[in-house]
């Protein structure tokens, strides 16, 4: 007769592992589905580039679409074109001020499968503190997690750099740990794994055709593929 064999599910790893080891979340296409927002971010950044460059909201547009075509981030593109600080550019198409979040659902299982790990767990995304607060908030999961970081919390350095990675791990202390990081980008995966050893699980739920097309397309090393976070309990 065969035997059953227990095989535990990453939640009951974590758990086991317990203070030894950390848990970082990217936010945007990893634990929610942003897709109702690009069109939203878009408009935007072209009122906010008709402003900066005085030109017309029309061409405005149309230059926003000509850096979408040319990269992901508008805002290397914008700094690259027409040398307006990356800052700029963040603070003005993640202003959770001027974004609705209405579009923005989690299935509830998550937050329940969230509250039943106990290892500590951070967001980490490259959008904007306030942004990340507002979308948590919104979704009623922020007392989920034991801290926040965003872009603007390291100078507005950005993963995949690798100071941008040191800095999370000066701000939360957790050098040393074993640190399971959780992304829909494979050049972000990489870059911590290379970089800090941190172990890598890919969410692919979420990602648009892929929103990441210049990034490499399957990541170096991964401990796991999750369609969604609640995966967690498989």
């Amino acid at each position: 007769m065969p035997y059953n064999i227990y095989k535990p599910s990453l939640r009951d790893q974590f758990n086991a592992a317990g203070n030894s080891a950390a848990l970082v979340f990217d936010l945007d296409n990893t634990i929610v589905d942003i897709s109702s927002l690009y069109g939203q971010m878009e408009d935007i950044f072209a009122d906010f580039l008709a402003g900066r460059l005085k030109i017309s909201r029309q061409d405005a547009q149309r230059e926003v679409l000509n850096m979408l075509q040319s990269t992901y981030y508008v805002q290397d593109e914008a700094l690259k074109r027409y040398n307006i600080p990356v800052a700029e550019t963040l603070k003005a198409t993640y202003d959770p001020h001027s974004l609705n979040l209405k579009g923005l659902t989690i299935d509830a299982e998550i937050e329940t499968i969230l509250n039943s790990i106990f290892t500590k767990k951070y967001i980490f995304t490259n959008a904007t503190h306030d942004y990340a607060e507002a979308v948590l908030d919104h979704l009623g999961i922020k007392d989920c997690f034991n801290g926040v970081a965003g872009t603007d919390d390291f100078q507005f350095m950005r993963k995949p750099r690798k100071a941008c990675f040191d800095a999370f791990e000066a701000k939360f202390l957790t050098a040393g740990k074993d640190v399971h990081f959780f992304e829909d980008t494979p050049e972000n995966l990489d870059a911590a794994y290379f970089l800090k050893g941190w172990s890598g699980h890919m969410v692919l739920g979420y990602r648009q055709s892929p929103p990441y097309s210049r990034g490499a397309s399957q990541p170096y090393h991964l401990c796991s593929q999750l369609h969604t976070l609640k995966d967690l309990k498989i």
